[in-house]
């Protein structure tokens, strides 16, 4: 009997192929017949399944595969409605992060931070040891093991100093033996009066679009140190103080 003739009993198709899951290919193989003759049956019976469906059943019943090119309503599912990143697509999918992110490029597919860290939220901790982190490797390997220093805005200094003058503080500043860095939390501040346990932040107005940022900072700080805090805007006025 040739492969063309082959018949399949349409209650073992659907439920193999639709019922179990299994891919086109595990079904010829279980019924002894070649995968062309199952998707003729499949067509014929009207069982065949979307690329989507059956590119995902072929991955998750047959492991990795890199023979196929990504299908574009495949990406946006496993991206927008399963919420994997392009990682764990590539992994899915048995191809490299980078083709997963040149097809979600192509479709003009992103999500906001906003989005990204309600899919997988960062705790205070993991957020704090990523900053360290970081710090640590750009010792490393740039200043080899000294302690590297922030930027900051000249303009700060002599306003940080008057302050300090006014108001009988004498800050450590950038220009006044370096800021004082937070070891522990990895932070660097404007200004710190160690003697009284005070610590100065000078507010640039872009900080007006990051307050809940700078208030997250300034508990962490403060509950660290134990500590006053005192914020100053760019005219040099007090925005805040607490004792």
């Amino acid at each position: 009997m040739s492969e063309r003739t082959i018949n399949i009993d349409k209650s073992v198709l659907y439920q193999k192929y639709v019922i179990e899951n299994k891919s086109i290919s595990m079904v010829s193989k279980e019924l002894k017949c070649s995968v062309d003759t199952v998707h003729k049956r499949l067509v014929e019976y009207g069982f065949n399944r979307n690329k989507s469906e059956a590119q995902i059943i072929k991955c998750d019943r047959e492991g990795v595969h890199n023979s196929f090119d990504l299908d574009s309503e495949l990406i946006k599912k496993l991206y927008l409605s399963d919420k994997l990143d392009s990682y764990k697509i590539g992994e899915k999918l048995g191809c490299s992060q980078y083709k997963v992110w040149k097809t979600l490029n192509k479709l003009g597919i992103t999500r906001s931070i906003s989005e990204v860290m309600k899919i997988r939220p960062i705790s205070k901790e993991t957020k704090r040891k990523l900053r360290l982190s970081h710090i640590k490797r750009i010792e490393l390997a740039h200043f080899n093991g000294n302690q590297v220093t922030p930027f900051y805005n000249k303009k700060s200094i002599p306003i940080i100093e008057k302050y300090g003058v006014e108001y009988d503080y004498n800050f450590k500043h950038a220009e006044n033996g370096g800021e004082f860095y937070i070891k522990e939390l990895g932070y660097w501040v404007d200004g710190y009066d160690i003697d009284k346990n005070v610590v100065l932040e000078f507010d640039e107005k872009y900080h007006n679009k990051q307050q809940d940022k700078d208030n997250k900072r300034q508990s962490e700080i403060i509950e660290h140190l134990k500590c006053g805090f005192i914020r100053l805007n760019e005219n040099g006025e007090e925005i805040l103080k607490i004792n």
